[in-house]
């Protein structure tokens, strides 16, 4: 009898938690569609940052491609690189080493990369 006291006593605060937390696994994943949606190239860069570092480069890679092409069309070249550079590194596993570490190198050289520590990085 007691124990069934405690269970029912305990279901109305396993419930609310339960539904409290899919609410806010809910409103979490909007906020995140709203993020890769974005028309605006930094929150874009951010997202594709994000979802590199929890290793899915698959889902960031088409978001580092829309945030250079709207950074290029801003006539931003040092974050359109940034962008250009986190989509190889997402594909990275598809393309050539070879072709990859060429076309860093090249980057590497220049001054605008070479003056930018974060950039550099």
């Amino acid at each position: 009898m007691t124990v069934a006291l405690v269970v029912a006593s305990a279901l109305p605060l396993l419930y609310y938690g339960y539904s409290r937390e899919a609410h806010t696994c809910a409103g979490l994943h909007a906020v995140l569609e709203d993020r890769e949606a974005s028309t605006d190239p930094q929150v874009l860069l951010a997202e594709a940052n994000r979802l590199y570092w929890l290793n899915n480069g698959s889902k960031a890679a088409p978001l580092y491609a829309r945030a250079e092409k709207l950074f290029a069309y801003e006539g931003n070249a040092r974050d359109e690189l940034y962008a250009k550079v986190g989509h190889l590194r997402s594909e990275a596993e598809t393309m050539s080493f070879v072709d990859l570490s060429s076309f860093l190198h090249e980057q590497l050289q220049k001054p605008m990369v070479r003056n930018d520590a974060s950039l550099h990085l």
